[in-house]
């Protein structure tokens, strides 16, 4: 049962799927869960302590300036990338995702 966006949909083919809500549910869904929303709210922004910011602190932040460092590299044969991978028993990604890991360290 494949459909297209252009095919005019025969609702005989769907198969009729209704879900019967109890009462119970329908109370815990309209009421009892957004409460429970508004409680984890009120906890997360009153009750819990204020998180620090690992990075914004001042030894980290002496150390930042505005100067950047970039590098360009000459472009890498695909036929290197294929042996490599065909001699590590890899793909063509695994050779460029390990080339630029290491180049990221």
């Amino acid at each position: 049962m494949n459909f297209n966006l252009q095919d005019k949909t025969n609702m005989e083919d769907v198969p009729k799927i209704t879900v019967k809500i109890s009462p119970m549910q329908k109370l815990l869904m309209y009421i009892i869960l957004p409460l429970n929303v508004l409680w984890c709210s009120f906890l997360t922004v009153v009750c819990l302590p204020k998180e620090n910011n690992g990075i914004k602190n001042n030894a980290v932040c002496s150390k930042l300036t505005p100067v950047k460092n970039s590098a360009i590299s000459p472009d890498i044969p695909i036929e290197l990338l294929k042996s490599k991978s065909k001699l590590m028993n890899g793909t063509i990604n695994d050779v460029l995702m390990t080339v630029l890991s290491l180049s990221l360290k």
